[in-house]
């Protein structure tokens, strides 16, 4: 039987919680079907620590509990400053009192989904944000290495990408931008446009005052008939009429 979009969410998220990484495509169908077979979330944790990947690419090195609870905490991009320090301390605390590596790692993993304390709610959003860019990533890509798949988390931050739509955008190299609200809802007309050394200077039509908050030119081009094609970019104005019978060229 197919496991659940809750289960498939659990192992995306212990497997970034562990690695710092989307597991991939491959990867992911691998470890469902472990789970369809019976194996629970915490046997699949305990498998995870004894890799290689996790020895050597996570831990490097790492012996006393001490170094093994900061290379843990660095998983959720924690540092030694507070409050994060609490968090390595109380992952030293866990391990001294003999909790398993991937015990605490799940630990952290499943209070970070629930409902953390408000100096943790950043972090939160930061590993929520990156087990959703996993998952997409996850639907039908693989890398070979961890480093690689380590790197298709790097740039997400507590504010983005939240959403699916987001999360393709940003595998895909590009951003969905949320424009700002617009302030008047006045019909803005805008003077002569004086173009010096690449630069748009708006003018102002009489008796009209200018709402926007920036001008800007870009991908100007001149063509053989020395008619100019221009792209202007205006941020804060619903609609703008331009006089653009005289242009000035330095």
């Amino acid at each position: 039987m197919a496991i659940s979009t809750q289960q498939k969410e659990d192992v995306i998220a212990l497997y970034v919680a562990t690695f710092n990484a989307a597991p991939g495509a491959q990867r992911l169908d691998e470890l469902t079907k472990k789970i369809e077979a019976g194996t629970t979330l915490q046997q699949l944790a305990d498998e995870f620590v004894e890799t290689d990947d996790f020895k050597n690419g996570i831990l490097e090195g790492a012996a006393t509990n001490e170094e093994i609870a900061k290379k843990l905490a660095g998983n959720f991009s924690l540092t030694a400053d507070n409050p994060d320090a609490q968090v390595m301390a109380f992952f030293n605390d866990l391990l001294t009192k003999g909790t398993s590596k991937s015990g605490v790692i799940k630990e952290a993993d499943e209070y970070l989904r629930g409902s953390p304390v408000d100096e943790f709610k950043a972090t939160a959003d930061l590993f929520k944000n990156k087990i959703t860019v996993a998952e997409v990533y996850s639907r039908d890509k693989s890398d070979p290495t961890l480093d690689q798949l380590q790197a298709v988390l790097k740039g997400v931050t507590s504010a983005y990408p939240k959403t699916e739509a987001e999360a393709e955008a940003f595998l895909a190299g590009g951003a969905i931008i949320t424009p700002p609200p617009i302030k008047t809802q006045e019909v803005v007309e805008v003077g002569d446009i004086i173009e010096t050394a690449n630069n748009i200077v708006l003018g102002t039509a009489p008796d009209k005052p200018i709402y926007n908050d920036q001008a800007e030119s870009n991908n100007t081009n001149m063509n053989d008939d020395g008619t100019a094609d221009m792209g202007i970019t205006l941020t804060g104005v619903t609609t703008a009429s331009f006089n653009t019978t005289n242009f000035y060229f330095a």
